[in-house]
């Protein structure tokens, strides 16, 4: 193979559509078996169009190495380039399409905030597999391959707080304002006390849940209560909300949630406002979507549904 000679004209217009994406899915996962899986396609098939992808463009795209498939140089351009291709030339099939979800019998992928799971995902599946009835629903816990996952539209819709430090490769779209509370047993002393304070918080144990992308190192609560030289008692870390809502029956933790939970906290439960918190927590729940896709009309159909559902909880 010769190389560094430009690409003809008739090589160019052998060029298709799933050629381009099976060269940028080979580019992220670097493995012919991962994106064959990805693709629905075999291993053999996902060769055989690198061969043809090799010829066209004149260069070994990839070479294999111990850890994978490691681009060449002329790859790694073409690597840089191709989301932005991918997503025009997405857009022109998709001007003039529409999508009905009574027709559509694939997977609908979404990826959900661990506090924030729980409250929707009974609702989300009710509204989905009405609208869709012939669809695969997946609802997820938000996880630390999420944002992987959402850029290279293996989950289509991701609902988190905002905003996050991530790839610009993803929409971050507001979706309504984060009003956070304190779950408490019924029975708790802070249940019957008027207005509480940051000092009645530090002195209660605290139930934390784990949120993979959201919190680097220690939650909002404890970065608040240190702040104002308090230590907080954390007696639970977990990514597991049932064990939180256990915690607060048992010990009489104090649990930090958002007001979506409302409509699903365990009876003998109630939660406790802090908004008259000095400084308090300015967030928002949002919906996470990749870049490229956001003129879908499938999304623009998943991100309506979704977000109305959100917004009829709060």
């Amino acid at each position: 193979m010769k190389q560094g000679l430009p690409m003809k004209e008739s090589e160019m217009l052998k060029l298709d559509f799933n050629s381009l994406k099976l060269l940028k899915i080979l580019g992220e996962e670097k493995n012919t078996k991962r994106a064959g899986e990805r693709l629905f396609i075999s291993q053999p098939a996902v060769s055989k169009s690198l061969r043809k992808l090799r010829e066209q463009f004149n260069d070994q795209l990839f070479l294999r190495q111990k850890h994978g498939l490691e681009p060449t140089p002329k790859c790694d351009q073409l690597l840089r380039q191709l989301p932005d291709v991918l997503s025009r030339l997405e857009a022109i099939f998709e001007q003039g399409s529409s999508f009905n979800p009574e027709d559509y019998s694939g997977e609908i992928n979404i990826h959900i905030n661990t506090v924030l799971c729980y409250p929707l995902m009974e609702p989300l599946f009710k509204t989905l597999t009405k609208s869709a009835p012939n669809a695969t629903i997946v609802i997820q816990n938000w996880s630390h391959d999420t944002e992987v996952k959402i850029k290279t539209n293996q989950v289509d819709l991701g609902i988190n707080f905002m905003p996050l430090g991530i790839t610009k490769e993803i929409v971050q779209q507001h979706v309504v304002a984060a009003q956070f509370k304190l779950c408490c047993s019924t029975e708790h002393p802070m249940s019957r006390k008027g207005s509480i304070t940051p000092q009645d918080v530090g002195s209660m144990p605290l139930a934390l849940m784990l949120m993979p992308d959201y919190h680097q190192g220690e939650t909002f609560a404890e970065t608040y209560l240190r702040a104002r030289d308090i230590e907080p008692r954390v007696l639970l870390r977990t990514d597991k909300i049932g064990l939180c809502y256990q915690a607060v029956r048992k010990h009489h933790c104090l649990f930090p949630v958002s007001h979506i939970v409302r409509h699903s906290i365990p009876e003998n439960m109630t939660l406790l406002d802090i908004e008259h918190f000095e400084d308090g927590p300015e967030f928002s729940i949002g919906g996470f979507f990749a870049h490229r896709s956001r003129h879908s009309p499938y999304l623009t159909w998943l991100k309506g549904l979704v977000f109305d559902t959100i917004k009829h909880l709060s």
